[in-house]
C-alpha cells in the first residue's frame, strides 16, 4: 500500500547543512514535510475515489497520510487533514487527472521553498 511506503520514507533520519554564501553562512534549514502521493493507471476501488476511499484516508496514521494522487483512468485527488485526522479531499475527473496532479505537486513544492543543503558528511559516515 502506498501509505506504508510513504510512512517508511517519512521515518528516515534526515539532516541538513549550513549554506555558505558571499556574505557569510545561512543556518541549516530544517527538512520540511515529505509530500506523499501515488500515481497509477487505474484503481480497484468502486467507485474509484468515492466514500470508501475517503474513509480509508481517514484511517491512515499521521506518517501514512497521502497528500495527493492520480489514477489516470479514474481521476486525481489532493487531501489536507484536520486536527482530528478528517481528510478534506478535492477530486478531479479522469480528463484532467494528470494535469491536476501535476499542478498540485508543483504547488506543494513551491510552498516548501528552497531545498535544504545536503550534509555530505552524513553520507560519508557509512564508508
Amino acid at each position: 500500500m502506498p501509505a506504508k511506503k510513504v510512512a517508511s520514507v517519512r521515518r528516515l533520519r534526515r539532516t541538513s547543512a549550513p549554506i555558505p554564501h558571499a556574505g557569510g553562512t545561512y543556518e541549516a534549514k530544517e527538512p520540511g514535510h515529505i509530500i506523499g502521493g501515488v500515481l497509477t493507471l487505474g484503481s480497484g476501488w468502486s467507485p474509484s475515489l468515492g466514500n470508501s476511499f475517503i474513509e480509508c484516508l481517514a484511517e491512515l496514521k499521521n506518517d501514512e497520510r497521502l497528500d495527493m494522487g492520480c489514477a489516470l483512468q479514474c481521476g486525481g485527488f489532493s487531501a489536507t487533514y484536520t486536527a482530528e485526522n478528517k481528510p478534506n479531499v478535492k477530486i478531479s475527473s479522469p480528463e484532467i487527472a494528470l494535469i491536476s496532479f501535476f499542478l498540485c505537486l508543483v504547488s506543494q513544492l513551491r510552498d516548501i521553498g528552497t531545498a535544504p543543503a545536503l550534509d555530505f558528511t552524513e553520507y560519508g559516515r557509512v564508508l
